[in-house]
């Protein structure tokens, strides 16, 4: 089960993207602009089911908003692509993968009833 929330009222959070599982939690902050000033190390934070309850484990990981890469760069690395003939770093086949989940979603909120994505 997952859930995917996001808002254009949301002022600042610094936990941007949180991942909950059967056996682990990660959770990662300064990831949008709102929150990139006041995030602080460590950005990426594990927590799984053999750790002592409420010890985190912290990563060197620093995302590409605190690295100064905002949302053109996509585009950039998009048009570097077609200039070079690179391939993206991101391909049709994920981004594809991301609109059968979205479908999915719609399908699960019109029936009522769990949809698993046609991946």
């Amino acid at each position: 089960m997952a859930e995917i929330a996001t808002s254009n009222v949301f002022v600042a959070t610094e936990e941007s993207v949180e991942i909950y599982g059967d056996k682990g939690t990660a959770i990662l902050s300064g990831v949008d602009l709102a929150s990139r000033d006041f995030a602080s190390l460590p950005f990426l934070k594990c927590y799984t089911d053999d750790r002592t309850r409420g010890e985190w484990q912290g990563s060197m990981t620093v995302p590409y908003f605190q690295q100064g890469n905002f949302h053109q760069q996509g585009p950039l690395h998009f048009i570097d692509c077609l200039r070079s003939g690179k391939e993206p770093v991101v391909s049709v086949a994920e981004g594809h993968k991301s609109l059968l989940i979205v479908e999915a979603a719609y399908r699960a909120a019109r029936t009522g009833q769990l949809q698993k994505p046609s991946i």
